[in-house]
């Protein structure tokens, strides 16, 4: 079994989220930056939710397809895992 290298990018934004970009090679930090910006928005936009429950994990399908959607337009030769 060989050794599996990742990357790490993150953010840390405001009422202490944080962001993980895991990756396997050299991406643009114009990118990186762009997508955690319209990710975090998505995420705004589940929390702000009136009936998103404080504190709980975030379980909506359609969540993690828009942040997919933003990780093929932003990384497009890596596609979305």
């Amino acid at each position: 079994m060989g050794l599996y290298v990742l990357l790490v990018r993150s953010r840390h934004l405001l009422a202490d989220v944080k962001f993980l970009l895991l990756h396997d090679q050299r991406i643009d930090e114009g990118a990186t930056r762009a997508f955690f910006i319209d990710a975090y928005e998505l995420y705004l936009k589940v929390i702000l939710n009136p009936f998103h429950e404080p504190n709980s994990p975030i379980a909506q399908p359609l969540f993690e397809e828009r942040v997919k959607g933003l990780a093929k337009r932003y990384f497009p030769s890596r596609g979305a895992a």
